[in-house]
C-alpha cells in the first residue's frame, strides 16, 4: 500500500506566508507525529508493505524524517511545483491524508484533488469542509440542528445598529470579531462594544459574545462507511489572554467536563454533517453549567493529536483502518503539550482515567 500523507505548508504548496508563517511550528508537528506513527504500523493491519509518501519544502533546511525508513520524502522549491508534485502523487498511491488549513478553501481544493484521482481518501468530503470552514454558514447549520452554540452573526448586520445577540452571557460587554473563512486563531479580536464605533472590521468577518468557561477540544476518528465513532479524551486549550486567543496548546485529560455530554455533542455532529470523515477535532467551552457550547469543527488533523498519541501506548492511526478495539485502548498518561510538539508527561491518577472514557 502507498499512504500519502501531505502536510500544506511543511509542504511547500501553502502560497500565503503570513497563514504559512502562523501555522508552520503547529504543522511541522503534526506532520512528524502522524509519519512517525504511520511508520510504525504492523504489517497485519495494512495487509501489505507500507509505502509512505510526503512532501518537504526545501527552503525549511533539511527534513526530520530520516529516521523513518518507510518514508519517501519528496523535496520541491515552490508551491508550483509542490502542486504538480501533489498531482503526481495521487495518481501513483493509494490512499492520502491531508492536512490544511481551511482559509482561502486550501484545504478543500486539496481533497477535491484528491477525490477526482480515484485515490481513496482518509479526510472528510468536500461538502463537510466547505460548510465547517463557514463559521456563519456552520453557526446557522447548529442552531437548525438544535445543537448549542455562540450565537453567530456577520459584522455586516451587526455594525454599527442592529440588536446584539447573546446577551444572556456573562461577559457579552465584549465580542469577539474573527474572519467568517480562516484557520487557527488568526485575526481574532476582542473588542468591548463601546469601541464598535471607532474601530474598523475587515470585511467577511463574523461577531460573537464573549463565553466565559473552559476552552477545551476533543479529537475524533469516524469511520463514515460503517458509522463507527471513536471519542478521545477531553483536552484542555491553553489561549493566550491577549484579547487574540492565540493557541498556546493544551493538556489532556480533562477533569469535571462530563465526557458522555461531550460525546453526545460530537453524535449530534456527526449525524447533522454529511461527508465528515476520518480524523476531525472539534472545539467547545464549557460555561459554569457544565453544558458544551460547540465553538467550530476542524475537519482535519489538529494539533492535539500530538498530546494524544502520549496518552497512550496504542498506536492512533490505526483507528484510520479499524475502529473495532475501542475498548482496547488504554490511557496511562496526562500530557501537557505545546503547539510545536514539545511533551511532559505523568502516570494518570485513577479519577483521570475514568474521565478519559464514559
Amino acid at each position: 500500500m502507498r499512504l500519502f500523507v501531505y502536510e500544506d505548508i511543511c509542504g511547500g504548496g501553502c502560497a500565503n506566508q503570513d497563514v504559512a508563517g502562523s501555522l508552520r511550528t503547529e504543522a511541522l508537528a503534526m506532520l512528524c507525529a502522524i509519519l512517525e506513527d504511520f511508520s510504525r504500523l504492523e504489517f497485519a493491519l495494512v495487509g501489505s508493505q507500507l509505502e509512505i509518501v510526503t512532501h518537504w519544502d526545501r527552503s525549511f533546511g533539511d527534513h526530520p524524517f530520516l529516521h523513518l525508513e518507510n518514508v519517501n520524502v519528496v523535496e520541491v522549491d515552490s508551491p508550483n511545483e509542490a502542486d504538480s508534485q501533489f498531482i503526481t502523487a495521487v495518481k501513483n498511491c493509494d490512499v492520502a491524508l491531508i492536512i490544511a488549513p481551511e482559509s482561502e478553501n486550501r484545504l478543500r481544493t486539496l481533497c477535491h484533488r484528491v477525490e477526482m484521482s480515484g485515490c481513496e481518501s482518509f479526510n472528510a468530503s468536500q461538502h463537510a469542509i466547505e460548510l465547517c470552514g463557514d463559521k456563519l454558514a456552520f453557526a446557522r447549520h447548529l442552531q437548525r440542528h438544535q445543537i448549542p452554540t455562540i450565537p453567530t452573526q456577520s459584522a455586516v448586520e451587526q455594525l454599527p445598529d442592529a440588536e446584539y445577540p447573546g446577551a444572556e452571557y456573562p461577559g457579552a460587554e465584549y465580542i469577539v470579531v474573527k474572519p467568517q473563512f480562516g484557520a487557527g486563531s488568526m485575526g481574532l479580536n476582542l473588542i468591548h462594544l463601546k469601541e464598535l464605533d471607532s474601530i474598523s472590521v475587515p470585511d467577511h468577518s463574523i461577531v460573537q459574545p464573549l463565553v466565559l468557561g473552559e476552552h477545551c477540544s476533543i479529537g475524533c476518528f469516524y469511520n463514515s462507511a460503517v458509522d463507527t465513532l471513536v471519542c478521545l479524551p477531553v483536552a484542555r486549550q491553553q489561549l493566550s489572554t491577549d484579547g487574540h486567543f492565540r493557541y498556546q496548546g493544551g493538556s489532556i485529560p480533562v477533569l469535571h467536563v462530563d465526557w458522555q455530554s461531550v460525546a453526545e455533542m460530537v453524535r449530534r455532529v456527526v449525524d447533522s454533517v454529511e461527508g465528515l470523515n476520518g480524523y476531525f477535532g472539534i472545539d467547545f467551552i464549557v460555561p459554569d453549567d457544565g453544558q458544551p457550547i460547540l465553538v467550530e469543527v476542524n475537519p482535519r488533523l489538529t494539533t492535539s493529536y500530538v498530546g494524544y498519541r502520549a496518552v497512550t501506548q496504542a498506536n492512533l492511526v490505526e483507528l484510520f483502518f479499524t475502529q473495532q478495539y475501542l475498548t482496547k485502548i488504554d490511557w496511562v498518561n496526562h500530557a501537557t503539550f505545546s503547539p510545536s510538539g514539545e511533551i511532559k508527561t505523568r502516570p494518570l491518577t485513577e479519577m483521570e482515567v475514568e474521565c478519559c472514557w464514559n
